[in-house]
């Protein structure tokens, strides 16, 4: 069962991903809520963490832009140890300790335009937890203090509002009685501190109730070329004598076919590739009397020589597709351009990512009859 809920989600967030591209908003305000397994990290020496704990969180979030935002989030936990009382190991007893905190996080995302964002954060809160059956009697009851967190995580899109939450924080609080014990022979947690800590594995979900104007972030990788076709001149017949010849009209228009991928130094193409040709094959056979040139390109990586023959294969791929989809090989041309004419500088890894590119060069024909 659970593996095909964890299917579904798959499904779902690959359906939704050519829409979900170009669609991250400048600002916007989600909401956020989930279960969360807690565990005692470092506590006293004289306590042993059990593992049938349970918790819940809520959270409001401010999306400033693609990469930052701001999180306040609320959770509620409850873990349960044994410990001892008067150092002494035959008296053990069961302890548990429900702890509400209130937290603001600072996220910053890594790869705002993917389907999957992988994020980090950093914050601060105040928590307030309940000892119960405590080993040290002065710890009983209520108590209060502050706390730092550190975490990753990471958002999954399956819709326009709607997404998937898993993340992982570990939380330092300025207190070494967490679990109603209070000694000072500490395990010290991560961060060398006397104060307890804890981590909390949640799993959740995320909704965007408010967007506001679209960011340009992610507009300039679009998931496919939508019109393939425009602004073609209107083919007009001109009769003379009964002998027909085609006579080529100018180059009219160059497209760029982002989404057409390949398999990393290879001329394979990626699964993603074929719903965007599948409409460049539709455009064509609407428009009869159009010509393409098929460019290649590549990045830098390599010598000049191999890239502009690994740029020669993969036009010449793209054509053969074409062809076997019904489009006559009269009508379309391939040129290798390896890694000349970069749109973006090759310094970078999203840079080279453009330069890896297929661009169409559009040709009209007109019939002249002479």
């Amino acid at each position: 069962m659970r593996r095909n809920i964890v299917l579904l989600f798959i499904v779902l967030a690959f359906t939704n991903y050519s829409n979900l591209l170009a669609q991250v908003p400048g600002n916007s305000w989600s909401f956020g809520f989930g279960g969360a397994y807690p565990k005692f990290i470092s506590i006293t020496t004289t306590s042993v963490e059990k593992s049938d704990n349970i918790g819940g969180f809520l959270s409001l979030q401010k999306n400033f832009n693609g990469y930052t935002s701001l999180r306040l989030k609320t959770s509620f936990l409850s873990m349960k140890s044994l410990s001892y009382k008067n150092r002494t190991p035959s008296n053990w007893i069961h302890e548990t300790t429900d702890l509400f905190a209130a937290d603001l996080d600072f996220i910053y995302h890594f790869i705002p335009c993917s389907f999957i964002n992988p994020y980090a954060l950093l914050g601060f809160g105040a928590t307030i937890f309940n000892v119960n059956n405590a080993p040290t009697p002065a710890r009983e009851g209520a108590n209060s203090d502050y706390q730092m967190n550190l975490g990753l995580g990471a958002n999954v899109k399956l819709g326009s509002n709607w997404g998937l939450k898993v993340e992982v924080n570990y939380h330092t609080v300025n207190d070494n009685g967490l679990e109603g014990n209070s000694d000072l022979d500490e395990i010290k947690g991560i961060l060398g501190s006397n104060g307890d800590t804890y981590m909390t594995f949640g799993l959740g979900a995320l909704y965007y109730f408010y967007k506001g104007e679209e960011s340009n972030l992610c507009k300039e990788m679009p998931a496919g070329v939508k019109e393939v076709v425009k602004e073609v001149p209107v083919v007009v017949e001109k009769k003379v004598t009964d002998t027909v010849f085609v006579k080529p009209v100018p180059y009219q228009k160059k497209l760029v076919l982002f989404g057409v991928n390949f398999e990393f130094d290879k001329a394979t193409l990626r699964p993603e590739s074929y719903p965007i040709l599948d409409h460049v094959v539709k455009e064509l056979k609407e428009h009869p009397d159009v010509r393409v040139e098929i460019l290649g390109y590549t990045d830098s990586i390599g010598t000049e020589l191999y890239n502009l023959r690994l740029s020669k294969r993969r036009a010449e791929k793209v054509k053969r597709f074409l062809v076997s989809q019904g489009i006559a090989p009269s009508r379309i041309y391939t040129k290798a351009m390896g890694e000349a004419n970069p749109i973006r500088s090759n310094a970078t890894r999203i840079g080279r990512a453009f330069n890896r590119r297929i661009e169409f060069k559009i040709y009209g024909t007109s019939k002249v009859k002479n």
